[in-house]
């Protein structure tokens, strides 16, 4: 039966963000996994990804999906079509990528090097309402400590997202000049664990942070 592109593409199309959302909270045990096109199929159906499709529309919307994800690729192997899932890499940053282009507010990420959990948030900032990415929890294992893992990934927020950066309630008395360094600015009143920020403007790729 032919798939009709009105169909499958039409303004509540749920593949896209659905299944990005369906991906991260997934994400722990997806990583490094390659599965067959149906079983994600199922998979997605049983989530309820698109119910009122049949079997059939629905490998193809998820084809059509999978296509134009930077998260996923699709392939034939030995005759069946496999999706090989993008989350081998060390560092939650594709994983933070996908969370902010999901409908999630909120969610725990977690590699074999640090488990972050971040929120879309909103805090009052230099006396104006702004919308920043909550980073409120970091553990990284003891045995992987000082590596530099947490630099990184704070680095690679600072280089690619034009949004207000929160740095929620801070336990480890260490971060608190690794945070100045970076020039975030200490939330007044100071609570009893600190708060740190930095206004998107003050990021590297800002064009008023240029001299």
């Amino acid at each position: 039966m032919a798939i009709q592109p009105s169909r499958i593409l039409r303004p509540d199309y749920t593949f896209g963000t659905g299944l990005t959302d369906f991906l991260l909270e997934n994400h722990k045990a997806l990583r490094g996994k390659v599965l067959r096109l149906e079983t994600l199929s199922r998979q997605t159906h049983a989530w309820g990804l698109e119910p009122e499709l049949t079997g059939t529309e629905r490998i193809s919307a998820l084809s059509l999906a999978i296509e134009v994800s930077p998260y996923l690729d699709l392939a034939t192997l030995g005759g069946n079509r496999i999706v090989a899932f993008a989350f081998s890499s060390n560092t939650p940053f594709p994983l933070l990528q996908m969370f902010l282009t999901s409908s999630l507010d909120a969610i725990e990420l977690e590699t074999s090097d640090i488990r972050v959990y971040v929120r879309r948030g909103s805090r009052f900032l230099n006396g104006e309402e702004t919308p920043c990415l909550e980073i409120a929890k970091v553990t990284v294992p003891q045995r992987k400590q000082r590596k530099g893992i947490l630099t990184e990934f704070i680095t690679q927020i600072e280089e690619h997202f034009q949004m207000a950066i929160y740095i929620e309630s801070i336990r480890n008395p260490v971060l608190i000049p690794f945070f100045k360094k970076r020039g975030y600015t200490l939330q007044e009143p100071v609570a009893s664990r600190p708060c740190f920020y930095k206004m998107a403007n003050l990021l590297p790729h800002s064009p008023s942070s240029t001299p």
